[in-house]
Order: structure tokens, then sequence, then C-alpha cells
């Protein structure tokens, strides 16, 4: 039986559906990941992608869309009534070890901060 993590990422955008749609192919281009929920808010001005599959899939999804995220999201443009802390402000993780979260975490971190080059409270916050 293979392992299953389950993501819930917060992106700074919930009005332009275009870009949205531009995040989710970020997602479901990696083979083997299931989208569970999109769930835009205009008023807040964010979108909670909800997604899951193995562990390594939901690295590479996630890799992908916070990279797009980081890309696409202007955040001297944005509004909302939820304070805007970043293009990616909340990433949170199920079905796992408390170990496993923290290397996945590690996954990304390194991966926004050397791969990225992005890393700053004004890119990204986990």
């Amino acid at each position: 039986m293979s392992k299953v993590l389950m993501a819930e990422v917060n992106v700074s955008e919930g009005k332009d559906s275009g870009l949205i749609e531009k995040l989710k192919q970020a997602i479901v281009s990696v083979e083997g990941i299931e989208v569970i929920g999109i769930e835009p808010d205009a008023d807040h001005d964010r979108t909670v992608f909800t997604y899951k599959g193995e562990p390594t899939k939901v690295l590479e999804a996630t890799k992908k869309l916070v990279s797009k995220a980081i890309e696409l999201i202007d955040m001297t443009k944005h509004k909302g009534s939820h304070p805007r802390m970043g293009s990616v402000d909340i990433l949170d993780l199920t079905g796992g070890p408390l170990f496993g979260f923290a290397c996945f975490f590690y996954a990304i971190m390194d991966y926004i901060g050397i791969h990225l080059q992005k890393f700053s409270i004004d890119s990204i916050i986990l």
C-alpha cells in the first residue's frame, strides 16, 4: 500500500480566474496528483488548492505551484480583506509522520531559497 499525502496551499489570488487556472495546471501537470478542491475567495483575494498523491508527487506538484505563484502573482497590487503575507502564505500537510513533514518542508524551503532564489517574506511564508 502506497502512502498518500494531502496538501492545502493558500495563494494570494482569488479574483483572476485565468491566473487561478494557470496555478491549477501547474499542479495537474504532475502525474498521479488528484485535485480535491479549488476554493477561490474574491473578498480575501485568496485561493485554497487541495490535492493529494504519493509524497514525492505532492512535493513535485507543490514546487510547481509555488514557482508559478511566485512568477505570476504581483503582491504590490494585491488587495483583500485578509493580511497579505506572500504569494503563497500557507502550506498545510496531512497524512504523514512528523519526520516526513520536516523533510518535505526542508525540500520546499531548499527549492524556493536556492533554486528560485525567492526566499523572502514578500514571496512566501510556510
